[in-house]
């Protein structure tokens, strides 16, 4: 019972996440938008983007909790009901990221 209390929180987090990131890309690349990054030719670096996805101001703005990659839902491979994504899986020898 524990463990299913554990996937349904890291569910809504990951589905609260996500929703959270698409709202800011959006707002990214909407001209309309305070949050815009573009250029007055309307061009959007996205090496910017990605710098501004990353912040964590634009989560715990809107109280969502950041979850870090290798732990979101469908990294876990659980949507598909194929094996597990093992945590471990994408770091070197050192735990950082390949």
């Amino acid at each position: 019972m524990h463990v299913v209390l554990g996937l349904v929180f890291l569910k809504h987090i990951s589905d609260a996440l996500r929703e959270c990131r698409d709202e800011f890309t959006r707002a990214l690349f909407d001209p309309a938008n305070d949050y815009y990054l573009g250029d007055d030719s309307g061009t959007v670096d996205s090496e910017m983007v990605e710098h501004e996805l990353g912040a964590r101001d634009d989560h715990t703005e809107k109280n969502v909790f950041r979850v870090p990659a290798l732990a979101h839902w469908s990294a876990l491979g659980l949507r598909t009901g194929s094996q597990p994504h093992h945590p471990a899986a994408g770091l070197d020898e050192h735990g950082h990221s390949r």
